[in-house]
């Protein structure tokens, strides 16, 4: 039996998962160039056996592979269609794999470097983007690393040991300098009961507190 054509998980949640993985990531490796892999999110740090699987790939090229290159359709369950984003840098595969909704993230090698170093230097969080480069590196951070063959992943691991001081001073510099702007903002728009820009304004809030 073809077993794209199977779309029931086997049994044992964590056997499955480090098949997927394997399997993923063995797939992408014949196109040559995969620097390390890593899995982040809930499943890979122990929060859950059933969500979605997030697997990053960093790649030793300029950028990741062009989607007529990855190998989605000898991946993808025969019952799905593999759903393919692509930018300068970072390229995004959305696939179900032996039953799982499966996320492959491509990033090239200067990227991820790049991350890294925002937000070791206490940036990379200021802007609403995605990914936003401090919730990337926390996934890597707090993540598994899949294949690691030339030791790059645990090198850029290594860099991370040592939480960034500088992160902090700066968010809480941001969110003490920004408060009372937020604060009369939000006055304002209650006593016009301007509920759309309270909310908008609130949300930038809450974001700011949240990662200071």
């Amino acid at each position: 039996m073809d077993k794209h054509a199977v779309n029931e998980p086997r049994g044992n949640p964590r056997a499955d998962v480090a098949h997927i993985a394997s399997e993923v990531i063995a797939q992408y490796r014949r196109l040559g160039g995969v620097g390390f892999a890593y899995g982040q999110g809930s499943v890979f740090t122990g929060f859950s056996e059933d969500a979605d699987l997030d697997i990053n790939l960093v790649w030793d090229r300029p950028c990741p592979p062009p989607r007529q290159e990855r190998p989605v359709a000898l991946l993808c369950d025969a019952l799905h269609e593999p759903v393919q984003f692509d930018t300068a840098s970072l390229a995004l595969d959305k696939l179900w794999v032996d039953g799982r909704q499966v996320d492959v993230v491509h990033h090239s090698k200067e990227t991820f470097e790049q991350m890294l170093e925002q937000v070791r230097c206490g940036d990379g969080w200021q802007e609403s983007i995605w990914p936003l480069p401090l919730f990337a590196v926390a996934g890597f951070f707090y993540g598994v690393l899949l294949d690691d063959a030339y030791g790059e992943g645990a090198q850029a691991h290594a860099t991370l040991a040592q939480f960034p001081e500088v992160l902090v001073r700066k968010t809480h510099e941001a969110l003490s300098g920004n408060f009372p702007f937020y604060q009369g903002e939000l006055t304002a728009c209650a006593r016009r009961e301007d509920g759309w820009l309270f909310h908008e304004l609130l949300g930038k809030l809450l974001r700011d507190t949240y990662i200071a």
